[in-house]
Formats: structure tokens, sequence, C-alpha cells
């Protein structure tokens, strides 16, 4: 299903939830009652963009994360590094990058893995 296949007034619900707005603010955005937006959320087509809408969001909010990642990085290493922070901050400021490298390395691995099973279940 696609943006098309919805109403102008579903599409309205959609863009308002997509935004944070509640229940009874997405169906006032819309021109509908609270009653119907929730009959909609039970309608596959619906239920469908929301979702879309939803996984749109989070990748865009992903490539952000991942573009200020190095400026994270750098902050911590300088705090890390930094003799006048104090062994607090330092050691915190080291912490974190050891636990997100060792996550990013495991996930990584993971990801390979389950590529590699995913590969030999198609070739049976």
């Amino acid at each position: 299903m696609s943006a098309s296949d919805l109403s102008r007034k579903q599409s309205l619900a959609v863009a308002a939830l997509l935004t944070g707005a509640r229940q009874e603010d997405a169906a006032k955005a819309a021109g509908v009652s609270a009653r119907q937006l929730r009959r909609w959320q039970e309608q596959e087509g619906f239920c469908a963009m929301l979702r879309e809408g939803m996984s749109e969001l989070l990748t865009a909010a992903g490539r952000k994360l991942l573009s200020e990642a190095g400026k994270s990085i750098t902050t911590l290493a300088t705090i890390r590094d930094d003799a006048e922070a104090g062994p607090g901050p330092r050691v915190r400021a080291a912490d974190l990058i050891l636990s997100h490298a060792f996550d990013a390395y495991e996930r990584n691995e993971l990801e390979q893995r389950v590529s590699e099973l995913e590969e030999r279940l198609q070739n049976e």
C-alpha cells in the first residue's frame, strides 16, 4: 500500500501521529473523531503507512546520529585524555568509549553471522 491509497484525512492523521500528536489531536488534525481514528488504526493499510513513516523517521534519526558520532567520540577522547578533568569524568569517558566500541564490534559480528546463515539457507 502507498500513501496515495489513503484518503486525504487518513494521510493527515498519519502525518499528525508521526509528529507525536496524541490520538485526540491527530483525529482533530484530520477532521475526524477519535473513534474513527481508532477504526483506521485497526486497518492493515493504515497501520502499514504508519509503520513505513516511523521507519523513515528512525532511518533519518539514525543517519543524523551516525553523522554526529565522530564528534562525540572526539569529545569523549578529549575528556579521557584531559589530566585536569579529574579521575571520575576520565574513567567514565574511557568506559563509554570501550563499551560502545565493544557493542559495535559485537553487532557487526552478529550481522555477519546472520548474513552467512541466510546465505546458507538460500543455497539449500
